[in-house]
């Protein structure tokens, strides 16, 4: 299995991520986006603790609108620049606003 990194908009999608967290494994990462309004709940918190997957967490602060996607996208970028094809990296979230973001990374890294 490769390894995989997951950007989580919890935004938008809020906790129906969770079931998906049982099939992650060692090599995976999860790296959870959150805000004051949308903050991490008890079985979100419980979720991650039975993951086998590296977590980590990040706090939105700005308060503006697409604030957590411009970070989202921002840490993508940075991801890609340190680790590059080491490897496959998923937004998750039902933002359509990513798109334009995607389809550049990809015009600049392709396969």
């Amino acid at each position: 299995m490769s390894n995989r990194v997951f950007l989580i908009d919890t935004e938008n999608i809020n906790k129906r991520f969770i079931p998906g967290m049982t099939e992650l494994g060692h090599a995976d990462r999860l790296v959870i986006f959150y805000s004051e309004e949308k903050q991490l709940t008890m079985e979100v918190l419980t979720a991650l603790a039975n993951t086998k997957a590296k977590i980590e967490k990040y706090q939105v602060k700005q308060h503006t609108k697409n604030a957590m996607d411009f970070q989202i996208c921002t840490y993508l970028g940075m991801l890609i620049q340190k680790y590059g094809s080491a490897y496959e990296y998923y937004i998750v979230s039902l933002d359509k606003g990513y798109m334009a973001s995607l389809e550049f990374i990809r015009e600049q890294y392709p396969e």
